[in-house]
Protein backbone atom coordinates (compact mmCIF):
# COMPACT_ATOMS: atom_id res chain seq x y z
CA UNK A 1 0.00 0.00 0.00
CA UNK A 2 1.50 3.67 -0.43
CA UNK A 3 1.78 6.25 2.07
CA UNK A 4 -0.95 8.18 -0.07
CA UNK A 5 -3.12 5.47 0.20
CA UNK A 6 -2.86 4.86 4.01
CA UNK A 7 -3.56 8.76 4.36
CA UNK A 8 -6.56 8.40 2.62
CA UNK A 9 -7.79 5.52 5.19
CA UNK A 10 -7.46 7.60 8.35
CA UNK A 11 -8.07 11.20 6.78
CA UNK A 12 -4.38 12.06 8.22
CA UNK A 13 -1.89 14.19 5.72
CA UNK A 14 1.02 11.50 4.53
CA UNK A 15 4.06 13.13 5.68
CA UNK A 16 6.54 14.30 3.15
CA UNK A 17 8.52 11.65 1.60
CA UNK A 18 12.16 10.64 3.47
CA UNK A 19 10.08 13.39 6.37
CA UNK A 20 9.76 11.55 9.94
CA UNK A 21 7.65 13.59 11.34
CA UNK A 22 5.54 11.01 14.18
CA UNK A 23 6.93 9.41 17.13
CA UNK A 24 7.45 5.23 16.86
CA UNK A 25 4.67 5.39 19.86
CA UNK A 26 2.28 7.58 17.47
CA UNK A 27 3.49 5.52 13.79
CA UNK A 28 2.67 2.21 15.96
CA UNK A 29 -1.15 3.13 16.67
CA UNK A 30 -1.39 4.58 13.09
CA UNK A 31 -0.11 1.37 11.53
CA UNK A 32 -1.83 -0.91 13.98
CA UNK A 33 -5.03 1.42 13.00
CA UNK A 34 -4.78 1.10 8.97
CA UNK A 35 -3.89 -2.36 9.63
CA UNK A 36 -7.43 -3.30 11.68
CA UNK A 37 -9.53 -1.42 9.66
CA UNK A 38 -8.01 -3.27 6.61
CA UNK A 39 -8.49 -6.60 8.24
CA UNK A 40 -11.48 -5.68 9.25
CA UNK A 41 -12.95 -4.90 5.90
CA UNK A 42 -11.29 -7.85 4.08
CA UNK A 43 -12.66 -10.12 7.38
CA UNK A 44 -16.52 -8.21 6.07
CA UNK A 45 -15.85 -8.61 2.36
CA UNK A 46 -14.60 -12.43 2.99
CA UNK A 47 -11.39 -11.07 1.63
CA UNK A 48 -9.11 -12.33 3.92
CA UNK A 49 -7.29 -14.52 1.78
CA UNK A 50 -6.03 -11.56 -0.58
CA UNK A 51 -5.21 -9.67 2.53
CA UNK A 52 -3.37 -12.16 3.45
CA UNK A 53 -1.52 -12.27 0.05
CA UNK A 54 -1.04 -8.58 0.43
CA UNK A 55 0.52 -8.64 4.11
CA UNK A 56 2.70 -11.42 3.41
CA UNK A 57 3.85 -8.96 -0.01
CA UNK A 58 4.37 -6.18 2.13
CA UNK A 59 6.48 -7.98 4.43
CA UNK A 60 8.68 -9.21 1.70
CA UNK A 61 9.10 -5.86 0.60
CA UNK A 62 10.10 -5.19 4.17
CA UNK A 63 13.14 -7.63 4.31
CA UNK A 64 14.45 -6.78 0.48
CA UNK A 65 13.69 -3.09 0.30
CA UNK A 66 14.91 -2.12 4.09
CA UNK A 67 17.31 -4.65 5.00
CA UNK A 68 18.42 -7.80 3.33
CA UNK A 69 17.17 -11.78 3.07
CA UNK A 70 19.21 -12.39 6.25
CA UNK A 71 16.01 -10.05 8.01
CA UNK A 72 13.54 -12.52 7.69
CA UNK A 73 14.64 -14.81 10.58
CA UNK A 74 13.55 -11.36 12.26
CA UNK A 75 10.38 -11.02 10.53
CA UNK A 76 9.28 -14.49 11.52
CA UNK A 77 10.43 -14.48 15.06
CA UNK A 78 8.17 -11.21 15.49
CA UNK A 79 5.49 -13.03 13.51
CA UNK A 80 5.76 -15.76 16.21
CA UNK A 81 5.65 -13.55 18.99
CA UNK A 82 2.61 -12.21 18.25
CA UNK A 83 1.14 -15.29 17.15
CA UNK A 84 1.90 -16.92 20.41
CA UNK A 85 0.88 -13.92 22.68
CA UNK A 86 -2.91 -13.76 20.87
CA UNK A 87 -3.24 -17.57 21.50
CA UNK A 88 -2.17 -16.91 25.00
CA UNK A 89 -4.72 -14.16 25.26
CA UNK A 90 -7.74 -16.28 23.34
CA UNK A 91 -6.70 -18.99 25.93
CA UNK A 92 -7.08 -17.12 28.97
CA UNK A 93 -10.57 -15.62 27.50
CA UNK A 94 -11.61 -18.96 26.91
CA UNK A 95 -10.56 -20.00 30.44
CA UNK A 96 -12.16 -17.27 31.85
CA UNK A 97 -15.36 -17.86 30.05
CA UNK A 98 -15.69 -21.41 31.30
CA UNK A 99 -15.17 -20.07 34.49
CA UNK A 100 -17.83 -17.80 34.76
CA UNK A 101 -20.20 -20.10 32.99
CA UNK A 102 -19.22 -22.61 35.82
CA UNK A 103 -20.61 -20.18 38.74
CA UNK A 104 -16.98 -18.90 39.30
CA UNK A 105 -16.07 -15.64 40.16
CA UNK A 106 -12.62 -14.22 38.89
CA UNK A 107 -9.83 -13.39 41.56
Amino acid sequence: MSVNAAAEIDGNPAPAEGKVSRSDDEADRRYVAILDQLLAEAVGERKVHIAADCLAWALARIVIDCGSPVIAGDVMRLLGQHVKWLAQRAAAQREADEARAAGMKPN
